[in-house]
């Protein structure tokens, strides 16, 4: 991704850790994130047409303009 031109403007979507899962029926509940401090919920789906069976979870907050790193943990 190159810089943008003088009337252009970059526009980021909503960063999303997508797990992929080849066969979901086997899940009973979603597992629980834990994203630094705050619990944040699964939605079912991964919204990517390449990937489609998995869970997917809205994460808020990030440093997007900078490279970051994040710990985080899965039950």
């Amino acid at each position: 991704m190159g810089q943008p031109g003088p009337n252009e403007q970059i526009v980021l979507g909503e960063p999303r850790l997508i797990i992929g899962i080849t066969d979901p029926r086997g899940i009973l509940r979603a597992p629980a994130l834990t994203w630094g401090e705050q619990r944040v919920d699964f939605l079912p789906g991964t919204g990517e047409e390449r990937m489609a069976n998995g869970i997917q979870a809205r994460i808020s907050g990030l440093p997007l303009q900078n490279s970051w790193s994040h710990e985080f943990a899965l039950r």
